[in-house]
């Protein structure tokens, strides 16, 4: 069985070894759709998984097969697919105060065919505001995929802070964990108890 993990620009390939005595190696078959010619890209001894470096904007299609110390080749298997493409920019995000200690944060719906959810950010840096990784920035992830689904578009930040200003940004994600480049930040100050 073939199977894929994406992680941004490249494609983690695994298999299942095949236990034959006189295997040679797996060759290894990309194209970019499911009914094109599929390419051989490589050729790889005894091994049972590749990583393999993809254009950040293309879905691809992989297939491998076993070879054998005389150069027999078996069929290939079924493609596997690797969704490469980013989903939309998450539009209209809008942060308010409205109770005490509680920010209410919503958002325009992305309505990519293949959405997983959102990955909601927060900091109180205005620097934020700029920053094109968020993670990498250090801003804190308030909320993901696993809890905002691709039909959200409001969050509850209860653990705002009263009298504290918040800048908010949010990403989109698909089911290939392909990432949106993240919205337009808004930002509030959160109603401070008595």
């Amino acid at each position: 069985a073939l199977g894929n993990q994406p992680d941004d620009s490249r494609a983690h390939l695994a298999w299942s070894a095949n236990g034959e005595s006189d295997l040679a190696g797996y060759r290894v078959y990309m194209a970019e759709s499911s009914s094109s010619t599929y390419d051989l890209i490589l050729e790889t001894p005894y091994e049972s998984g590749i990583e393999v470096a993809l254009s950040t904007t293309d879905d691809y299609f992989f297939k491998i097969s076993a070879i054998d110390y005389s150069g027999n080749e078996s069929d290939k298997t079924r493609y596997v697919a690797m969704n490469n493409t980013t989903p939309d920019q998450v539009q209209n995000l809008t942060a308010t105060a409205v109770a005490t200690e509680n920010n209410t944060i919503v958002w325009g719906r992305v309505t990519n065919s293949d959405m997983k959810g959102y990955r909601l950010y927060r900091s109180t840096l205005a620097a934020f505001s700029t920053a094109a990784d968020l993670d990498a920035f250090g801003a804190e992830r308030i909320a993901d995929e696993s809890e905002l689904t691709a039909t959200d578009i409001n969050f509850s930040d209860t653990t705002a802070e009263g009298g504290v200003t918040y800048y908010y940004r949010i990403m989109a994600v698909d089911a290939s964990n392909n990432r949106s480049e993240p919205s337009a930040v808004s930002f509030v100050t959160t109603i401070a108890g008595d």
